[in-house]
C-alpha cells in the first residue's frame, strides 16, 4: 500500500470518503453520502472511475474480480452527472457478462463511447479506458434505475442473473467488442508478450539504446503537446519537507520537549467511521515494527521481573503502562481499551510512563497530543514516552475531553455499519502545524523489544 497522502492531507476539503470515511464506493450508503454531497451545488461536468482491486493472488479471474467496483461506479456515475456530461471508467477485459451489459449500457446512454488505451498504459496489460460523450442525461432512466440498483442495495450481483440477455444486445454490438478485443487483447497483447519474454531470454544492447532513445523521444513529443511547465512555488499544493525536526531521528537516549507553545485543544475535531480491525499502513510507525511488535507478544509469556519491580517501586507516583497488558488485535479494541487506561491513569494525576505501546493512528496520535497537554514535562526515546508532573489547570480540561470521548463510543451505534470514531484531530494537522509529532511517534514507535 502507498504510504504517501500528502496531497490529501493537503486538500482535505475537496476530497469525499462517504458515510464511514473508508471511500469504498462498493458500499450504497457510501454511494448516497457521496452524491448527495457533491451535488448539492449541482452535478458534474465530468466524473472519472480508474478504481480497482488486487488481483495478485488470481490475476488470470481480474475482470470478474473487479466487476461489482465498475458497476458500483457506473451507477454513482450516471446519478452524478449533468446531461451533456462526459464519463470515463477503466476497465479489464470484456469477456464476462457483467462487462459486456456495462459497455452496453453505457453506450445506450449516451451519445458516443470510446475504448481508449493510453501510451502511458503498459501494452502487456489488459488495463482499457472506456469514454463515454455526451449523456443522455438522468431522465433516461427512468423506470429502470430502482432495478439498476437492487444489486448495489443487495452488496453483490445474482449468480443467475445478468442486467441484458444475450437477445437484447444487437448482433452488430457484440461485433464491434469482439473487434475492440481482437485488436487490444489477441493482436497487441500476444506481441508484446512475445517481445518481453525474447528479450528477457536474448538481451540486446542495441536494443536497449534504441528503446531508451524512443522513450526520451515520447517524454519530449509529450511535453511539447501538452505544453508542460513548471509549477511555481507559490502554485504548488505540496511544499517541500523541512528538515528541521533532524535532532529528532536521534535514536540513543531520552529526548525531552517542552509543549508550552502548542494548545492541543484548538485541534479537536471528532470525525466517525467504519470500525476497523487491521492497521495496514501508518504515517507514525513503521509496519515491520508494528508486525514484530506482534510477533514478539504472541511468544512472551508477560512483562519481566524487572518490569514488576519497576512498576512495583514507583506504583505511589507514576503509572506504568506496557504492551503487555494491552490486546493489539483487534484494532478497535486495543483503541477502547487505551482510550479507558488513559483516563483512568489521569484522573489519578501521577506521572505516566508507557513501554513500548503503539502510538500509530491519527486516533493515539491525537491522544499522545492530549497528554502533553495534560504535563509540564515529556520524555522519550525508543520505544517509551513518560509524562511527567501532572498540569491541574490543563489536566482538567483534557480529562474532560477524555470522557467525551469515552461518551462518544457509546453513542457511535449505526445501523448500516458497525460505527466508531476514527479520528480526534483532523488528520492534516499532522502535516502541517504538528508536524513534530509524527517526527517524535516515529521513535516513539521503534519498539524495544
Amino acid at each position: 500500500m502507498i504510504n504517501d497522502v500528502r496531497l490529501i492531507n493537503s486538500t482535505e476539503e475537496h476530497w469525499l470518503f462517504g458515510a464511514d470515511l473508508t471511500g469504498n464506493i462498493m458500499e450504497y450508503y457510501n454511494c448516497v453520502d457521496i452524491l448527495n454531497k457533491f451535488t448539492a451545488e449541482g452535478k458534474a461536468n465530468l466524473i472519472t472511475a480508474d478504481g480497482s482491486i488486487n488481483c495478485m493472488k488470481d490475476p488470470g479471474e481480474q475482470e470478474k474480480l473487479v466487476e461489482f467496483l465498475q458497476y458500483c461506479e457506473t451507477m454513482t456515475a450516471l446519478a452524478g452527472l449533468i446531461a451533456g456530461g462526459t464519463f470515463i471508467i477503466k476497465i479489464f477485459t470484456i469477456f464476462e457478462k457483467s462487462t459486456v451489459c456495462l459497455v452496453y449500457l453505457l453506450n445506450c446512454l449516451f451519445n458516443r463511447t470510446v475504448l481508449f488505451k493510453p501510451a502511458t498504459s503498459k501494452s502487456g496489460n489488459s488495463e482499457l479506458y472506456l469514454i463515454c460523450l455526451g449523456y443522455k442525461g438522468f431522465n433516461c432512466l427512468d423506470g429502470l434505475w430502482d432495478s439498476l440498483l437492487v444489486p448495489y442495495k443487495n452488496g453483490c450481483f445474482s449468480a443467475h442473473l445478468s442486467m441484458f440477455s444475450l437477445d437484447e444486445i444487437p448482433h452488430s454490438f457484440l461485433i464491434q467488442l469482439k473487434s475492440c478485443c481482437q485488436d487490444f487483447f489477441l493482436d497487441k497483447q500476444i506481441q508484446t508478450i512475445k517481445e518481453n519474454i525474447y528479450f528477457y531470454l536474448n538481451p540486446n544492447e542495441k536494443e536497449e539504446k534504441r528503446l531508451q532513445k524512443s522513450k526520451v523521444e515520447v517524454m519530449k513529443l509529450y511535453l511539447q503537446w501538452c505544453n508542460l511547465k513548471q509549477i511555481p512555488c507559490h502554485r504548488k499544493l505540496i511544499l517541500p519537507s523541512s528538515n528541521s525536526n533532524k535532532l529528532l531521528s536521534m535514536r540513543t537516549g531520552f529526548q525531552e520537549i517542552h509543549f508550552e507553545d502548542f494548545n492541543f485543544l484548538q485541534y479537536i475535531h471528532m470525525s466517525y467511521g467504519k470500525r476497523f480491525d487491521q492497521i495496514k499502513t501508518s504515517r507514525f510507525a513503521s509496519l515491520d515494527k508494528l508486525n514484530d511488535l506482534m510477533e514478539y507478544l504472541k511468544k512472551s509469556t508477560g512483562p519481566s521481573p524487572l518490569n514488576n519491580i519497576l512498576v512495583n517501586k514507583l506504583a505511589k507516583t507514576t503509572t506504568i503502562i506496557n504492551v503487555h497488558s494491552l490486546g493489539l488485535h483487534p484494532y478497535w479494541h486495543y483503541q477502547q481499551h487505551i482510550l479507558s487506561v488513559i483516563h483512568a491513569a489521569l484522573k489519578s494525576r501521577k506521572h505516566l510512563m508507557f513501554i513500548n505501546v503503539p502510538f500509530h493512528t491519527h486516533f493515539l496520535a491525537a491522544l499522545w497530543c492530549l497528554l502533553c497537554e495534560s504535563y509540564e514535562k515529556v520524555y522519550f526515546r525508543n520505544g517509551c514516552s513518560f509524562f511527567y508532573e501532572f498540569h491541574k489547570a490543563k489536566g482538567k480540561a483534557v480529562r474532560d475531553v477524555f470522557q467525551r470521548i469515552q461518551d462518544t463510543h457509546i453513542k457511535a451505534a449505526c445501523d448500516l455499519y458497525q460505527r466508531d470514531l476514527i479520528s480526534i484531530f483532523r488528520p492534516h494537522v499532522f502535516w502541517n502545524e504538528l508536524s513534530i509529532v509524527h517526527e517524535i511517534l516515529k521513535i516513539c514507535n521503534d519498539f524495544s523489544i
